[in-house]
């Protein structure tokens, strides 16, 4: 059953009530609930961008040239590492299908 706390979410009607703006976060069951005011959110440092309400000063940044160094395989290096992944991969998928078959029989002895 649901635990809810109940003073906080009474502190949140009376906040409401006095027209104060307040932030607020709850977690899925409702157990925790935090209430953060104005200075709250300033002090706590936490940005919040609302249609009503925000706390973010809009800010530009300075646009950065970046350069990309390349350093490409030659063909003969990337398809042996190619082929030694791929050995790999069919390895562990056949091993995974002996382990899956071998289950498989096994649980027939078990259960039926």
């Amino acid at each position: 059953m649901l635990k809810i706390n109940e003073q906080k979410f009474s502190e949140m009607d009376e906040l409401s009530l006095q027209k104060v703006p307040f932030f607020f976060v709850i977690d899925f069951l409702m157990e925790n609930v935090l209430i953060f005011s104005q200075e709250d959110l300033e002090a706590q440092k936490i940005l919040v961008d609302f249609p009503n309400f925000k706390n973010v000063q809009p800010f530009t940044f300075e646009a950065k040239e970046v350069t990309w160094k390349s350093f490409p395989q030659s063909k003969e290096d990337y398809q042996r590492r190619f082929d030694s992944s791929f050995h790999r991969m069919r390895k562990n998928f056949l091993i995974f299908n002996f382990h899956k078959s071998f289950w498989r029989k096994k649980s027939k002895i078990f259960w039926e």
